[in-house]
This record gives C-alpha cells, sequence and structure tokens, in this order.
C-alpha cells in the first residue's frame, strides 16, 4: 500500500530534475522556431510549476512576433482538488520578464486567408446548454515588473518600450466567455517615427477593460474599454455581431500641453488653448477592412478642437462634424462654432471616388501681415514682402478687413512620386478675396506707382477686390480692384503656384481726372496704357519705363493717323497741351 502512495509523492521530484527539465526544454526546441532554455524546474502538487530563467529566442527568418523573452520565474498553478467541485482554477504568473517584439513579424491575416477559420452561418442557431450543472472556471494571468520592449526589424529601431504590471481573468458562463483585465504601464517611452522628438508623452498608463464572446450568437463584446494616459484619455465600446459586421463607440479627450507641443513642432510660435475632444461611432465591415478598403464603414463624429493663436490672429474652438459612409468622407466645420477674429468662419471638405471637394467662407474681420504670403497669389501688388521666417510674418506692414470665398475640387490624393505642387496642378476652382479699409508697405519695386499716386512710403486703399480661377496650376486673376482714394487701379494676369507672375496694371485711370490728362487719353485713342508686373512674388518686376516710352510712340502714331484726317484738330490738342506750359514757364 505504501508503495503507490510513495510514488505518487515523487512525481513532484522526479519532474523537477534535470532529465525532466531537458525533455521539456528539446521538444520545445523541436516544436518552436527559435532556442529555449530553463534554468531550474520546481514541481509541486500545491504550489504547481514553476520555471526560473526561462530564455526564448526565435530564429532570425522567423514568423514568429516575440523575438526574444525572458523571464526570472513563470510560475503555473492548478487546484486539483476542486475537479471534485467542478472548479477550474489555475494561475500563472510570470515575474521579471524582459520580451522583445519585432513590429515588422506583425501581419494582418486577410479573410482570403485559407487558414482563417469561418463560420459556416453568421446567423447560426444558438447551441443548447447541457442539463448537467455548470462548471465553474476560473483562469487567471498576472504580469509583474515586466519589461517589453517593440523594434521595428532591427533591435536598435526601437519604436516602444516600458515597465508592466497587470492581470487577466478569464470568466466563462454557459455559453459565454468572459474577460476581465487591467494593465499598468510604468517608464513608458515611444519612439516612432510620427512622434516628433520632445513631445512630452506620459511615463504612465493604465488600462481596463471588460470583454465577453457568445458562442451561439457569434458575438463579441467589448462593453467597457478605459485607458489613462497620464492626463489623456480614451473610452470606447466594441461589438462585433458577426465575424465581418462591427460596431464601435469612442470618446478620446488629449489634454492641452500634448496638442500645444505639437502644434508648436510644425508652426512655430503657435498658441494653444484648450485639449482636443473626439466622440465617434461608427459601425462597418471587418473584412473591408483588412482590406484597407472603406467602402462599408460608416461613421459620424464630432472634433473639439482648442482655441488657435497665431501671429496676429486667432481662432475660437471650432467643433468639426465627420461623416463617412460608401467610401466617401465628409469634414465641416459646425455652423456658428468657429471665429476667425471674431467673426464666423466656414468650411467644409468632402471626398468621394477619388475626388475632393473644399469650400472655405470667411466673414469680413481685421488681418494682418501674417497673411500677406497668401494674399500675394491674388493681389500681386503684395508681391515682394518677405518675411525671413514665419515668426516675422505679423510684422509685415499690411492691414485691412478680409472677407473670403473659395471653393476647389481634385484629387484626393497623390500618385507614386507626385509632389504637392504636382497634385494642385489637377485642382480647379474660383473664388474671390475682398480687402478694404486698409493700407500697407508696398515693395521697393513699386515706388515709382508710390509717386504717381502721390504717397511716400505706405498705399492706402478702401477696397482691394479679386475674383480669380484655379486651373492648371495657376491663378488667373481677370479682374482685380484697387480702389486708391478716388483713383481705381485695374490688373489682369496670372500666378503660377511655383510663384510666377504676369499681370497688366492699367495706368490710364492715373491720367482720368488730371490736367491734361484727358486730353492725352484722347490722343492714345483705344490703345491701351498699361504696366507690366512680371517675376515672382517673392521678387517683382515693374515694367514702367518701357511702357511709357510705349505709350509715348503710340500718342505720335496716333497723332500721326489723325493728322491725315483732321490736322487742325491736331494741332489745337499740342497747343492745349504743351502751349499753356510753355507759356507758364515764360
Amino acid at each position: 500500500m505504501l508503495i503507490p502512495f510513495a510514488a505518487i509523492f515523487a512525481i513532484p521530484w522526479a519532474l523537477s530534475s534535470s532529465w525532466a527539465r531537458d525533455i521539456v526544454v528539446e521538444t520545445s526546441n523541436e516544436e518552436l522556431e527559435g532556442r529555449v532554455s530553463v534554468d531550474d524546474v520546481d514541481f509541486g502538487w500545491l504550489s504547481g510549476v514553476t520555471l526560473h530563467n526561462v530564455e526564448f529566442e526565435s530564429h532570425d527568418h522567423s514568423d514568429l512576433a516575440v523575438a526574444r523573452f525572458h523571464a526570472k520565474e513563470v510560475q503555473a498553478s492548478f487546484a486539483w482538488r476542486k475537479l471534485f467541485d467542478q472548479q477550474v482554477i489555475g494561475r500563472l504568473n510570470i515575474r521579471g520578464a524582459e520580451v522583445a517584439v519585432d513590429r515588422s513579424r506583425l501581419e494582418t491575416e486577410t479573410s482570403d486567408d485559407p487558414r482563417r477559420p469561418r463560420p459556416d452561418s453568421p446567423h447560426s442557431s444558438p447551441k443548447q446548454p447541457d442539463d448537467a450543472d455548470p462548471w465553474t472556471v476560473d483562469l487567471r494571468l498576472t504580469l509583474e515588473n515586466s519589461r517589453i520592449l517593440v523594434f521595428d526589424g532591427q533591435p536598435d529601431r526601437v519604436v516602444l518600450s516600458g515597465v508592466f504590471d497587470g492581470t487577466g481573468e478569464l470568466v466563462p458562463d454557459a455559453n459565454e466567455l468572459g474577460f476581465r483585465g487591467q494593465l499598468r504601464a510604468r517608464d513608458l517611452r515611444v519612439f516612432d517615427e510620427w512622434i516628433p522628438s520632445g513631445i512630452p508623452l506620459p511615463s504612465d498608463l493604465q488600462l481596463q477593460t471588460n470583454a465577453h464572446w457568445r458562442a451561439g450568437s457569434n458575438t463579441f463584446a467589448v462593453p467597457d474599454l478605459q485607458l489613462d494616459w497620464g492626463p489623456h484619455q480614451l473610452r470606447g465600446e466594441w461589438l462585433a455581431s458577426s465575424p465581418e459586421r462591427f460596431e464601435t463607440k469612442v470618446q478620446l479627450d488629449l489634454a492641452s500641453e500634448l496638442i500645444s507641443t505639437l502644434a508648436s513642432e510644425y508652426v512655430p510660435r503657435i498658441g494653444i488653448d484648450g485639449g482636443l475632444g473626439l466622440q465617434m461611432q461608427g459601425s462597418g465591415n471587418l473584412d473591408n477592412l483588412e482590406r484597407r478598403s472603406w467602402e462599408s464603414l460608416i461613421a459620424d463624429a464630432s472634433l473639439l478642437l482648442p482655441a488657435v493663436t497665431w501671429a496676429d490672429h486667432q481662432v475660437s474652438e471650432p467643433r468639426l462634424s465627420l461623416q463617412l459612409a460608401k467610401g466617401s468622407a465628409s469634414f465641416q466645420i459646425v455652423p456658428g462654432s468657429a471665429t476667425l477674429q471674431g467673426l464666423d468662419l466656414g468650411g467644409a471638405y468632402h471626398v468621394a471616388n477619388g475626388t475632393a471637394d473644399l469650400r472655405m467662407r470667411w466673414d469680413r474681420s481685421k488681418v494682418g501681415g501674417s497673411l500677406t504670403p497668401a494674399l500675394q497669389y491674388v493681389v500681386p501688388l503684395l508681391a515682394g514682402l518677405r518675411a525671413r521666417g514665419l515668426e516675422e510674418l505679423s510684422q509685415l506692414d499690411f492691414l485691412g478687413e478680409m472677407a473670403l470665398d473659395l471653393e476647389l475640387h481634385g484629387p484626393a490624393s497623390w500618385q507614386p512620386g507626385q509632389t504637392l505642387l504636382g497634385l494642385l496642378e489637377h485642382w480647379k476652382g474660383a473664388g474671390s478675396v475682398e480687402v478694404s479699409d486698409g493700407e500697407f508697405s508696398p515693395s521697393p519695386v513699386f515706388a515709382r506707382l508710390l509717386e504717381l499716386l502721390d504717397e511716400e512710403k505706405r498705399l492706402s486703399f478702401s477696397k482691394i477686390s479679386s475674383h480669380f480661377q484655379i486651373a492648371e496650376g495657376a491663378i488667373h486673376g481677370p479682374d482685380i480692384q484697387l480702389r486708391h482714394k478716388k483713383t481705381p487701379l485695374a490688373l489682369r494676369g496670372t500666378t503660377r503656384l511655383t510663384g510666377e507672375i504676369d499681370y497688366e496694371l492699367d495706368l490710364s485711370t492715373l491720367l482720368a481726372g488730371r490736367r491734361d490728362g484727358e486730353k492725352i487719353l484722347r490722343l492714345l485713342g483705344d490703345r491701351p496704357l498699361t504696366a507690366g508686373i512680371s517675376g515672382t512674388v517673392f521678387q517683382p518686376k515693374l515694367q514702367l519705363a518701357d511702357i511709357l516710352q510705349g505709350s509715348l510712340q503710340s500718342v505720335t502714331d496716333g497723332l500721326l493717323d489723325r493728322a491725315q484726317e483732321d490736322p487742325r484738330g491736331v494741332v489745337e490738342d499740342l497747343l492745349d497741351i504743351f502751349g499753356k506750359k510753355k507759356r507758364k514757364k515764360d
């Protein structure tokens, strides 16, 4: 009788021996795509199995995402006596682990993968439970003080690292399998390429979630997902009613510090007041998402942006609405939610079938020098005004009240190797800009024009209006008007998106109303009196001397033509213009 009992109690000693350990290690090395080693194994009927200094390293060409694994201790316990009470209780504890994951090996299986199990029907009838008393299952995984490192292809290309503690618990109940888990990360660091250096990401993260899967109805639900990353919060829900269909709700709140620092990486001297909030609910097809197809995705979202101050402009907290349906996407500034300099700012962006439509509207409000680089493309008299950096834009000498209306449409995405300018060359549209009650100091290139307008350094205007068309990479301004006091100036021409300008400035209005000006215009007849503006928006050129020389030649030609029909009238006009000046000189 003692021999069977002695054999039973000897089992833990046998399983803890080196030969048993070697058998486990050898079998693991044959089955896994890598090398496994274990220093010691302890086994007890009550304490379970404890593995000391467990190491695993995958082969170089392995498909396993886990490249390296080392744990000081892995303990697995099982409550054997609870089996008599129809209870399955197990624990797996991992302490002091170091895990290296190769992100480049993570591949998403597509729905066309023949290895992927698929149900015969997404609406299979529920499985009826047995009449026998159900078993209670309690399985728990604990992770203690374990460092996880994620790299991309090469071990020195680290994208994430941190120390993690957490628990995960399976809670089966009849046809439903539940899961509860929580995870905490310390010393968390993210080095991904899309995150600029210097971004203050919190080092602590906490994740809590509840989930359940119902076998009969093929549904998987995550009714409660909570993620706290320092001051940032994520709340979400997920329901997959079949392996193909899902529904989700998401609420995201990002604190002001992160948004402000991230924005300043791209736009110097920008001011951010407030955080970012996102609320979204949507549904779609999982198979299409895996194929990166958005045809089945339907979503409605609301995005609250912080107030922005940049240079001499301030935008209040705008609220955006987003709709996705049947492969199309629409963004819109919620009417009345955004103001620029205290007045309404509106806009919408729509994408469908690879084509994008953009609409911007800005009511009349005060503007300053920071908008000059954009206005130069539609008002060439502003060309040549430059700042050495974005932080100096507000110092450009330009004041006024502006209104904008713009509509554009074109391809929504880049072609391989295509630049932004190459993409915009295929965009078309129209718009109008009106600036009133303003003044500016033009480039020295236009100094002679100031003399003709009886100005010294600054050019004041009651209104600048520009109606333009955009096509083939150029802005065509057939109707640009600048009203200076009582003298209107008209311009016609083209500005290319690359900056080249080619305009004609009508100077005939400068003669109108002046002494002898009407007579000179009469001598010109139908011949134009224009000055050319060429060069670029950065370095413009004003061809004024050549134009005046050509205009004098036109006057001479006009006199000769009129002299053949009305010689006496020509002589009287010349005497009337130059004779008065001669008598005044005498």
